[in-house]
């Protein structure tokens, strides 16, 4: 099993940096788009999703899992309901950007180092990673609340 949760932990953390490559081509080459920023968020989440089962399959801590996913569920409703009412579309804040990294950072970190080994440093990196990106999610996620509520309001006045 070992060798199965190593490769698809380099596989995640290959799908995790094509985000941060994809994204900063389609800002360097101003080819941003409405489908884009729509998509984006959405791949996003799925890939969130898989790294968390991932993690949850290797032995990982359950809390960290959960929290991410709890933290992943309510953003994607929040905004999925706030666009279904005809809110405004708003940029990802800077904090919510670091948030995804570090989490996108961690969730490889902390996967390889529960395999053990040579891989066990990681463990450590991972969660000196992965504590802050969460902490980072959920003030993330606070603040947009009011953001897409202003978003909404503005929508009504139109």
């Amino acid at each position: 099993m070992d060798d199965r949760v190593v490769a698809g932990t380099w596989f995640f953390a290959l799908l995790g940096s094509t985000d941060w490559i994809d994204g900063y081509v389609a800002r360097r080459f101003n080819q941003i788009s409405e489908l884009g920023k729509i998509l984006d968020p959405v791949v996003d989440r799925v890939v969130f999703f898989v790294g968390i089962t991932m993690m949850l399959y290797s032995g990982l801590p359950i809390w960290f899992g959960v929290a991410v996913l709890v933290r992943e569920i309510s953003i994607a409703l929040v905004m999925l309901g706030g666009t279904a009412m005809g809110m405004q579309r708003f940029p990802v804040s800077r904090d919510g950007k670091r948030a995804a990294f570090a989490l996108m950072a961690a969730v490889p970190y902390l996967t390889l180092g529960s395999v053990g080994g040579n891989w066990t440093a990681f463990w450590w990196i991972g969660w000196a990673v992965g504590v802050p990106g969460l902490y980072l999610s959920y003030k993330s996620f606070f603040l947009y609340l009011p953001t897409v509520k202003s978003h909404m309001s503005s929508r009504k006045s139109e």
